[in-house]
This record gives C-alpha cells, structure tokens and sequence, in this order.
C-alpha cells in the first residue's frame, strides 16, 4: 500500500470523467482501501452526477464519512452494476483523497455548469475538493489557463 500516496488520477474532457468514475467505482468496490495522493479534471464532467445529486438531496452528511462511503457503494452496486452487493469492508478513509478541478466559464465544448455540478457532487462526498473557474485560456477556455491555471495545479500537488 506504500505507494499510493504517489498515484493520482486525472484528465482533461473526457478524461476527467474516465478518471472521477474510476475513482468512484474503485472507492464503491473496495478496490481502492487508501487514499491516493489526488484527482484532477479539467473542463470536464462527473458520470452519473445528476443521479448522485438526486441521491444526495436532502441528506446531511459529511464529507468522508462512513455514511457517503456507503451511500457510493450502494449506488454502485444498486443503480449502476445492478448486482447484489458483497459485504465490502467501509474504507472512507479513500475519500480523504483530495480533488482539483478546473474549468473555463467560456468553454464552447463542455459547459462550465457541468464542471461545476462535478464540484458540488464531489464536494458533497470527498473531503477536499479545489474548485477554479477561469476565462479565456487558449482563447476559447477549452483548456488550462497558462500560467496562473499551471500555478494552481502545482500548488495542489505540493499539498
């Protein structure tokens, strides 16, 4: 296990989803019992994040907790795999893991209104999750924002 405080996940599109699912379905499995060293998504989206949402309303609970580690383990097992779920040890230590995710607010391919539902459900369930929201990189927001974009992901990753 001594690694995988080294082992981030993460994406730009697409890839921010692969990797944000990923992460959840190990987490849900119990395929990850630890916390990696982090996530990161880029002008992206979360899978499944309205049906998350729908879940999470109404519910108070903390971010990290025993109660959301169940709560993804039974979404997974019950609305996504559609199969019985095993008795998997509670590991909610994984949702310590922390998250960065970035997005521009003129981005003409993924709108900024998905990268910011990605936030509000993570936030809801991991226990640190940056959010940056930026205008005008590479002159359309579909991208990291240079220099200060790069800047705040090396501040992320220094801890």
């Amino acid at each position: 296990m001594g690694d995988f405080p080294h082992i981030y996940l993460g994406g730009i599109r697409q890839g921010m989803a692969t990797a944000s699912w990923t992460f959840l379905a190990a987490t849900a499995t119990g395929r990850i019992q630890v916390p990696l060293g982090g996530l990161l998504g880029f002008c992206g989206w979360l899978p499944f994040a309205q049906q998350l949402e729908r879940l999470l309303s109404g519910l108070s609970l903390i971010p990290g907790s025993a109660q959301s580690q169940s709560l993804i383990s039974g979404f997974y097992f019950d609305e996504i795999a559609e199969i019985s779920r095993s008795d998997q040890p509670v590991h909610n230590s994984v949702l310590s893991t922390p998250m960065f995710l970035s997005h521009g607010s003129d981005d003409p391919w993924v709108p900024v209104e998905l990268g910011r539902q990605a936030c509000q459900v993570s936030r809801r369930l991991i226990v640190r999750v940056d959010w940056q929201e930026f205008t005008s990189a590479e002159g359309d927001g579909y991208w990291v924002k240079e220099p200060e974009g790069f800047d705040h992901i090396l501040k992320f990753l220094e801890g």
